[in-house]
């Protein structure tokens, strides 16, 4: 085993035989997101290990529910307030609660320019009716945006996500996996949120074992498929 570090890229690397996983640590400022960053790469005839059984299934947009900024009236929306976007199976949407210096608010602006959006400064809490596995989310960022992104669950406890002024101004999009999540919470300064779609995963039928179905070239080291078969 050989560990290479280096304070100058402010990362490290340590190998293993046909193994090797490099850590960087990041501030964003190279154009990824804010953390500890860690890539593994291991020797393509390897496959993964005989315990790792790889599979996957196509995304069902039935189970994608967007909230409907963009159908809202301009002015302001009344709060609490709900939306439905789908019958069958039922989901809804609640703008739960809007706090601005610490004082609730019965209604939130809609802004219009430069995109639609729903724009506060404070607390913003938006509920959904089951939980959801995945959140998509636009803004529109500018040099005075300062907000952190909270999800809600009755199982796991999620930390905040920040999101930080940037210049020139623009429409940033963010994604993450969010299992069990029933809500989610908007604090900070010049929030301008432009859209909101969730996807509701569901256990069952679908999965496919990757190197039987797809021809991704991931070949992997187990049973009845040998290490040369890349798939």
């Amino acid at each position: 085993m050989a560990i290479y570090s280096s304070q100058h890229y402010n990362a490290w690397a340590m190998k293993i035989e046909h193994l090797t996983m490099i850590g960087h640590g990041t501030t964003g400022t190279d154009g990824i997101d804010t953390g500890i960053h860690l890539r593994w790469s291991f020797n393509d005839k390897l496959g993964f290990p005989a315990c790792f059984k790889l599979f996957r299934r196509e995304s069902d947009t039935i189970n994608q529910y967007s909230f409907p900024i963009k159908n809202l009236p301009s002015g302001s929306i009344d709060v609490p307030n709900t939306f439905a976007v789908h019958e069958e199976p039922p989901f809804i949407f609640t703008v739960s609660s809007a706090v601005t210096n610490n004082q609730p608010q019965h209604d939130i602006d809609i802004i219009t320019q430069p995109v639609k959006a729903i724009q506060i400064s404070g607390d913003l809490t938006i509920l959904f009716s089951s939980p959801v596995s995945r959140v998509e989310l636009s803004f529109y960022i500018n040099a005075s945006t300062n907000f952190d992104i909270t999800l809600l669950s009755n199982d796991t406890t999620y930390y905040p996500y920040s999101i930080k002024g940037t210049n020139p101004a623009g429409v940033e999009n963010i994604a993450f996996d969010a299992p069990n999540a029933t809500g989610i919470v908007f604090s900070g300064e010049n929030i301008k949120l432009s859209a909101l779609a969730v996807w509701a995963c569901k256990a069952g039928d679908g999965w496919k074992r990757i190197n039987d179905y797809c021809g991704c070239g991931l070949p992997v080291n187990s049973k009845g498929t040998p290490y040369t078969d890349d798939a």
